[in-house]
């Protein structure tokens, strides 16, 4: 649907006096700004959805919009806001007795917390969310607050945490039979190893993770995973390997119109040239990031 469409179905609730539907209809216009990035235009929506679901003393509706607009807040950087919101959402899911709901909450809070650089409070969020995950039968869910948990804990410095914490995200993703997150796992892993001065480990699972791309047809996870493989190679002193992998990522990142996916390659690049004695050709891929992050 188009956004003038579900402004229309808003309309058309309105005039029925249909608070319910009307809610949901604002619920997915809000989103729908959100994705155009009009931030005001997208928090007025749900503020009016929050509204509707009060009036219609609709208590899931209630629970799911105010964790969807801290969710939106923290989006746009509004984390005071945010906390408050996803912090409404948990009462109103413990009353409820929605533990399901609770471990969204949970886990959003958590990244909310990292955001603002609580790492400890951050932490401890996306145990009890894990946990609560796999309290409510949820493993797709647990293994989405470990990646999240994993995220904040490499992006924070505290890299040998996150591994064990990816592994356990990695095992999760195992059990779901879920490739695309397993290749996401796996990739972060990559990363992870590659931080710590693993660097055969991280070929292993970038590459393992690659195969996953490849086979699902996810050409930009396949792109990112020949870049990674790249690094890794050039710091493991394989620079022929590495050339080879990031002239096909940046292959794939051309054939997709991904403009900072080339930049990071030709950046890459640079530095590979440079080791391998061409200045002049490193010099050639630095203009071309350049150019393409302007």
């Amino acid at each position: 649907a188009t956004l003038e469409q579900v402004e229309g179905v808003v309309e058309q609730c309105r005039t029925a006096r249909d608070v319910r539907q009307e809610a949901r209809a604002l619920n997915q216009l809000a989103l729908m700004l959100r994705a155009a990035d009009e931030r005001e235009g997208a928090l007025e929506a749900m503020r009016e959805a929050f509204q509707c679901c009060r009036r219609a003393d609709d208590e899931a509706g209630l629970l799911s919009c105010a964790e969807s607009w801290g969710v939106m807040h923290a989006g746009f950087g509004d984390f005071e806001v945010a906390e408050v919101r996803v912090r409404e959402a948990m009462q109103l899911a413990q009353s409820a007795g929605d533990v399901g709901a609770l471990a969204s909450c949970r886990r959003n809070l958590g990244l909310i917390r990292g955001r603002k650089g609580k790492l400890r409070d951050a932490v401890q969020e996306g145990l009890e969310s894990t946990a609560l995950f796999v309290q409510a039968g949820d493993p797709q869910g647990a293994a989405m607050a470990a990646f999240g948990l994993g995220n904040i804990l490499f992006s924070s410095g505290e890299v040998r945490q996150a591994v064990s914490v990816l592994e356990h995200c990695l095992l999760l993703r195992r059990r779901c039979k879920d490739k695309l997150g397993l290749a996401e796992a796996l990739n972060a892993l990559g990363l992870s190893f590659a931080q710590i001065g693993y660097q055969l480990h991280a070929m292993d699972y970038f590459e393992q993770a690659l195969a996953l791309c490849q086979e699902l047809g996810d050409r930009d996870g396949e792109a990112a995973c020949l870049r990674h493989l790249g690094r890794v190679h050039h710091v493991h002193g394989d620079h022929n390997e590495a050339v080879s992998s990031l002239e096909a990522s940046l292959s794939l990142c051309l054939r997709r119109d991904n403009s900072s996916g080339q930049a990071l390659c030709h950046r890459a690049l640079a530095d590979v040239r440079m080791d391998l004695g061409d200045p002049r050709l490193a010099l050639v891929h630095l203009e071309e990031a350049l150019s393409l992050v302007k």
